[in-house]
């Protein structure tokens, strides 16, 4: 481990604890050390927390060393009045060196400067430059800590200014945030700013009004609670109704809430459940699901609502789910809601994608809620993927779900058994998108489940290899399940009827060289005599077939013709293109780096600061992919046979 060399600062005419406190700060975000220059003097008894020891200066605490910073930097401005593009660079040179510091000299610079040149002014000046919006909202944070007051009207005036920039954007929670912490310890403030909000526009002022609200619910909640209800029923505004709606359920949420006025907080948020008009309901379904782990008095409402086909609902309740599955998990209901979420579909990504995300978690041989979650999960496939679905669209919407599966191979079996054993095309489908991302390698890592399977007749087992022949296409993954049925409960009686037709007619006819290896491999490994005999005797036959082929003349006639080849390796190149641009997309890396885009070569680079990284050389791969010989010699008799395959009934003798 190498040391870093001691900050330094050149000799200068007058040299003072503040200016080599503010030299430290921006040398060294959190150091609290600096050696003091040659011949250097200077008194410490203006500057607190400060000793000397060994010709450096030191600083007791972070805080002590930035007010120092801050007080030199008020210092270099001279006397007011100050240029407000002074003030601003000298801040946002402060901040852009302590990011993420627990204690900030530009916020103290801010706050020092605050009584000629209001930070709230200037941030709600720069912030109709688009882009200084973040930056100012970051240094108003910052200062606020250390401001004793604040104009009402100027934080209204930056809210309004803000808002068109940041909405839906974390910038914008974050600063609310920072101003109800504020406005939390400043009572008096909080209450009149509150009572001034409910006597302006309210239609973009929600936001403010909701973090003022809740930071005078942390100091008062009886008198924040008793002007909340009497504004609720007193007003006729639909906008004031959603966010005096959403600050119940917010203080509903708090767990310092009196427990005597909890059941008054209730009654405005039943009023919009059960109420006719959409917009006010949903702001009461938002509010009760928030609370849902929490409280049962919502409950009768919100099922009422999803009965009556209220997807919203279905959509917060999974929300719900997914941001308090512990809490719900622990109170035993979280299963109680999950089925009324089997409903929700593609108009509802965002509650579906933190569904998936919470049962992905849920998903682990561990667990004791594995089943509840693959009922779920096969009455959502059975719910909207039929027939005509593609078999990626599951693995694609449960994406967190179908990578837990694929984790747990003794986890992956079990679900590809049952849906693939399952009536119906859905589960077939959605299963055989799952395994779609396996990739075999040789390897056996895809079996069946023998517990399963071990009631299944031989009628049912049929009924599966078909469902296997029509659903997949890797030869490996088929493969490496037709052999793993060799390990059921008294296979000779079971699986030999059908395993010649299988490996030999099906799998063998066509791909007879990897079925014929790994076959081979099979039949190596087994003890059973019988076993080994009938797998090395397909393997054989195999063989002999593929020699009688080879010693045949080739006819040009026969040969794969080349605009058939050209149009499939055409499609390969598309959809492996098309798959690297969506990776690059979710890609957090491709989103934080600059792009530079070349016409060609054979060597990359990075930019990293100021230097280029040395060249790296690409390497050529390719992707291969096994082709059925049904495919190449008859398609649409292949495609036939697989829809025969997919289609088939089970025999009930």
């Amino acid at each position: 481990m190498t040391s870093q060399p001691e900050p330094t600062i050149e000799t200068q005419r007058q040299v003072t604890a503040e200016k080599l406190a503010r030299q430290l700060q921006t040398v060294d975000r959190g150091g609290l050390e600096i050696e003091i220059p040659s011949g250097a003097q200077f008194d410490l008894s203006t500057t607190p927390g400060t000793s000397v020891d060994n010709g450096k200066l030191r600083f007791a605490r972070l805080e002590d060393r930035n007010a120092a910073a801050a007080a030199d930097a008020f210092a270099e401005l001279g006397s007011p009045p100050f240029d407000d593009q002074a003030v601003w660079t000298v801040a946002y040179d402060l901040w852009r060196r302590e990011i993420g510091n627990p204690d900030m000299a530009s916020g103290r610079f801010l706050a020092a400067v605050h009584p000629w040149a209001s930070i709230l002014r200037l941030a709600t000046t720069r912030i109709t430059r688009p882009s200084d919006v973040f930056a100012a909202l970051h240094l108003v944070q910052a200062t606020l800590p250390y401001l004793d007051m604040v104009d009402l009207p100027e934080v209204i005036a930056l809210s309004d200014a803000e808002r068109p920039h940041t909405a839906n954007d974390l910038a914008s929670g974050a600063f609310y945030h920072a101003l109800s912490r504020w406005f939390s310890r400043k009572s008096v403030a909080a209450r009149d700013m509150v009572e001034m909000l409910l006597t302006l526009p309210l239609k973009t002022r929600g936001d403010l009004l909701g973090a003022v609200w809740m930071a005078w619910f942390t100091s008062d909640q009886q008198a924040s609670i008793s002007l909340l209800l009497e504004v609720d029923t007193r007003s006729d505004l639909a906008e004031l109704h959603d966010v005096t709606c959403w600050i119940a359920g917010r203080m509903l949420a708090e767990p310092s809430l009196l427990a005597e006025l909890a059941p008054a907080l209730d009654a405005p948020i039943l009023l919009r459940i059960t109420g006719e008009d959409i917009e006010p309901r949903q702001a009461g379904v938002r509010a009760a699901c928030a609370v849902l782990h929490l409280r049962r008095t919502f409950d009768e409402p919100l099922r009422a609502r999803i009965a009556e086909g209220d997807q919203n609902a279905a959509a917060y309740i999974a929300q719900a789910l997914s941001r308090n599955d512990e809490d719900l998990l622990q109170a035993g209901i979280y299963f109680e809601w999950l089925p009324l979420c089997v409903g929700l579909d593609d108009g509802f990504d965002w509650a579906l994608d933190e569904l998936d995300y919470s049962l992905s978690k849920l998903l682990n041989p561990e667990s004791p809620h594995v089943e509840p979650v693959l009922e779920f999960l096969e009455a959502w496939v059975r719910a909207h993927l039929g027939s005509t679905a593609g078999k990626r669209e599951f693995a694609d919407r449960f994406d967190a779900c179908a990578q837990a599966l694929r984790s747990h191979p003794p986890l992956m079996s079990r679900v590809f058994t049952r849906w693939m054993l399952a009536d119906g095309q859905a589960t077939a489908n959605a299963a055989a998108g799952i395994v779609a991302e396996l990739r075999t390698d040789g390897r056996v890592t895809i079996e069946f489940d023998r517990t399963v399977l071990d009631t299944a007749t031989e009628a049912d087992l049929l009924y599966l290899v078909k469902r296997m022949l029509g659903f997949l296409l890797e030869a490996q993954q088929m493969l490496s399940l037709a052999l793993s049925l060799l390990d059921l409960r008294n296979a000779k009686a079971r699986v030999f009827p059908f395993l010649r037709w299988m490996l030999y007619e099906e799998l063998g006819y066509d791909y007879p060289g990897t079925t014929s290896d790994a076959v081979r491999r099979r039949a190596e490994q087994e003890t059973d005599a019988d076993t080994r005999e009938l797998l090395g005797s397909i393997a054989m036959q195999l063989d002999a077939d593929m020699a009688a082929l080879q010693a045949l003349p080739r006819l040009r006639e026969l040969a794969v013709p080349m605009a058939l080849r050209r149009d499939f390796a055409k499609a390969r190149d598309k959809a492996m293109q098309s798959s690297i641009r969506d990776a690059r997309k979710q890609s957090v890396f491709a989103q934080l780096v600059t792009h530079v885009h070349i016409k060609a070569g054979e060597t990359s680079f990075q930019h990293q600061g100021e230097s280029w990284t040395e060249p790296l050389h690409f390497a050529s791969h390719s992707v291969s992919f096994e082709m059925p010989r049904r495919e190449v010699l008859d398609p649409i008799g292949s495609a036939y046979r697989r829809l025969q395959m997919r289609t088939a009934e089970r025999d009930p003798t």
